[in-house]
């Protein structure tokens, strides 16, 4: 993609702050990059096992589970932000566990990773 100028933002008012949403406003990029389809599971997975690299909620311990999507058992749940609750800090979710800890990549091989930060992102690019 070529370097360009986009609007960004909430441009009906609707949007929470807490979840990073902010009024339209111009945002420059650079040129970048991109694959044709997301990162998969599968592929994570390999990046994963050749590298031995651990993703920042695995050093953490957690990460942040949607709640309709948790697989986790109460004392897992350590935290739900006032201002996003819908979103809870789980102990044991990570890119393998991505609903917590009760849950697995089964069944999940072509679907996009998730529980992956900036820097474990960065990661798998370089």
């Amino acid at each position: 993609m070529p370097a360009q100028v986009f609007r960004m933002g909430d441009a009906d008012g609707a949007g929470n702050s807490g979840d990073g949403e902010t009024p339209v406003h111009e945002v420059g990029l650079a040129g970048f990059s991109i694959d044709a389809t997301t990162v998969t599971n599968a592929a994570f997975a390999r990046f994963v096992a050749d590298t031995g690299y651990r993703t920042d909620s695995e050093d953490y311990g957690y990460s942040a589970v949607f709640h309709l999507a948790l697989r986790a058992e109460p004392d897992d749940v350590i935290g739900q932000p006032p201002q996003t609750p819908w979103w809870l800090g789980v102990r044991g979710a990570d890119w393998a566990h991505p609903a917590g800890p009760r849950s697995s990549l089964d069944g999940l091989a072509q679907h996009p990773v998730v529980q992956v930060s900036w820097n474990d992102a960065r990661a798998y690019c370089a």
